[in-house]
């Protein structure tokens, strides 16, 4: 009647005795855990307008987790800024470093070119009047001068005529229309000067006045190629290469544009806080893309020294290279990653999972 109940017990009794057995075998067994986590690009440009209505292009850096540079295109107050975008080919188009983009444009500085130019011609109109040098011995370096003058100004009209037609044609962004432009007024305006002083000594008119037009004119100048040096400074250009995305005007705070760096892909992917001890940059790493079969390799380079809390979990963000980035397909892709350690006997591994469970 004693033995019944040993007999009960005898199959409980062989696991256990199994499951001693095994904590003492020489088998090593890898440990390893699973998390979510989400691909980011190296890096990233948005343009976008911030609270005051002030266009902002600014390059977020993942690898280093903060914002790389930020660049503000300002205008005055009350000024009104119009961006332009030409030349893109859309949606999801791949974009190479320095490529024109499109400009922003002020419309206040549209208007003081146009006065400055309008300034322009009428100096140049008052110079076409005659005014005399003191000296007529220098009649000959004059003539030289109208002929190098005339020279450029051929020149320079032949190129604006080219680059006009193309503007036209869409083609060129309008700045470069402008300073094609700028740079053909400024060879006639030479020209006229050269012409006028070759006349002046020929009429023997009074040197001073001759001597406040030719300072009017090239102040003017100066003028005309700072309001359009200005202008120019605001053309966007792709800081680096990647894919663009367009986006709908959403008004105050909305974003227009941004490129993404497909050359390299983070992973970043959160880490419960008693896992910690089990990571470290030699532990292997790989993702499985949502809703695909595709596996993809990462290698670890950084472990946070911070702690986050979500749900009640307290987490560490591990950010880890993409060895193969041509398999990545869309920024901010959730994924599925594996982490696996070294080989730890089953003893080790019991008592890890023990540990982790009752934490």
């Amino acid at each position: 009647m004693m033995g019944y109940p040993i007999k009960r017990y005898l199959p409980l009794l062989s696991l256990l005795g199994i499951i001693v057995a095994l904590l003492f075998l020489p088998i090593r067994v890898p440990f390893g855990f699973r998390t979510m986590g989400f691909i980011r690009p190296e890096r990233q440009w948005s343009l976008k307008t911030d609270f005051d209505g002030n266009y902002v292009g600014e390059t977020r850096n993942f690898r280093l987790g903060g914002v790389e540079s930020v660049v503000s295109y300002r205008f005055e107050r009350g000024d009104i800024a119009t961006l332009l975008l030409g030349g893109l080919d859309g949606e999801n188009s791949i974009i190479q470093p320095g490529e024109t983009l499109g400009s922003i444009r002020s419309v206040r500085s549209k208007e003081l070119l146009q006065q400055k130019e309008n300034m322009l011609s009428v100096a140049m109109k008052e110079l076409q009047a005659g005014i005399s040098p003191e000296k007529t011995e220098v009649l000959e370096q004059l003539q030289q001068q109208i002929k190098s003058t005339e020279v450029q100004l051929e020149f320079t009209k032949a190129q604006f005529d080219r680059i006009n037609q193309l503007f036209l044609d869409s083609l060129v962004p309008a700045t470069t229309f402008e300073t094609e432009k700028t740079n053909y007024l400024r060879a006639f305006a030479e020209n006229e000067i050269a012409k006028s002083n070759y006349q002046s000594a020929l009429s023997g008119v009074k040197p001073d006045e001759a001597r406040l037009l030719e300072e009017k004119m090239n102040n003017l100048i100066k003028e005309l190629e700072f309001v359009e040096q200005t202008n120019e400074a605001y053309t966007l250009t792709a800081p680096f290469g990647g894919k663009l995305q367009m986006f709908a005007i959403t008004g105050e705070g909305g974003e227009y544009l941004s490129i993404t760096d497909t050359a390299t892909f983070i992973l970043y992917a959160p880490v419960k806080l008693q896992f910690l001890p089990y990571i470290s940059k030699e532990t292997h790493l790989e993702f499985l893309i949502q809703g695909t079969d595709i596996a993809c390799k990462a290698r670890i380079f950084s472990i946070g020294d911070n702690t986050e809390t979500f749900n009640g979990q307290q987490l560490v963000f591990v950010k880890a290279l993409v060895e193969d980035p041509d398999r990545i397909a869309l920024n901010g892709l959730s994924v599925q990653c594996q982490f696996s350690g070294e080989n730890i006997s089953i003893r080790e591994y019991i008592t890890r999972t023990l540990k982790l469970y009752l934490q």
